[in-house]
C-alpha cells in the first residue's frame, strides 16, 4: 500500500496489512452485482523469435536510462539539461511505440490466454521494463521542470532558493497539465 513510504519496515506492513484487511471486512457490496465470467481461450501470437541480442540491446538500453537519470535528475540538475534529457526520452518513446512485440499484445482481449515463447516472453518482459522506465521518467521530469525551486532534495542549480509561493504540492496526472495544490 505505501502507507508508511518507500523505506518501511517489515513491522509496518503487516500493521498496514491488518489496518487495511479491517477496513476492506468493512466494505459493503451490492447484492445485484454480478460479475461476468470469461472463458478463456487460449491461443499462441507467430511472432518471429527474438534472438538474445535483442533482449541485451534493450537491456543495455534500460541500463543507458538509469543513468541518464542519475545524470540529468541527481543531486543538481537545471532546466537545460531536463530538457534536453526529455527531448530524449521524446525519441526513445517514439521507437517504443513502433516496436512489434508491444503493439501486439495491445489487441489481446481479457479472456485470452496467450502463449509466446521463451525468448519473445524474455523480450516482452524487457520491453514492458524500459516502457513503464520511460512513463516514470517523463513524469518525474515534467514534474521537476514544473517546480521552479529548490526545496529538500530536490536542488536546481537555475532556481536555488525556496520561494514561499511553491510552499505547497503538485498534483500531476498523465496527459493533463501539473497543476499546484494549496493544503
Amino acid at each position: 500500500t505505501g502507507v508508511h513510504g518507500a523505506n518501511r519496515l517489515a513491522s509496518n506492513s503487516l500493521m498496514e496489512c491488518l489496518v487495511f484487511a479491517r477496513k476492506m471486512a468493512s466494505i459493503k457490496f451490492d447484492e445485484s452485482l454480478k460479475l461476468r465470467k470469461h472463458k478463456r481461450i487460449y491461443s499462441e501470437i507467430k511472432l518471429p523469435s527474438f534472438d538474445e541480442r535483442i533482449i541485451s540491446a534493450i537491456s543495455s538500453r534500460i541500463e543507458k536510462l538509469r543513468a541518464s537519470c542519475w545524470d540529468y535528475l541527481g543531486v543538481s540538475r537545471s532546466y537545460k539539461g531536463m530538457k534536453n534529457f526529455l527531448d530524449e526520452l521524446s525519441i526513445e518513446d517514439s521507437d517504443l511505440s513502433n516496436n512489434f512485440l508491444l503493439n501486439s499484445i495491445k489487441s489481446i482481449e481479457i479472456n485470452n490466454f496467450i502463449r509466446f515463447s521463451e525468448p519473445n516472453r524474455r523480450a516482452l518482459n524487457v520491453l514492458l521494463d524500459l516502457q513503464n522506465r520511460l512513463i516514470t521518467t517523463k513524469l518525474l521530469l515534467e514534474a521537476c521542470i514544473f517546480r521552479e525551486e529548490s526545496r529538500g532534495g530536490h536542488y536546481r542549480s537555475d532556481f536555488p532558493e525556496k520561494i514561499d509561493n511553491w510552499k505547497c504540492h503538485s498534483r500531476q496526472i498523465k496527459t493533463k497539465k501539473i497543476q499546484k495544490r494549496f493544503t
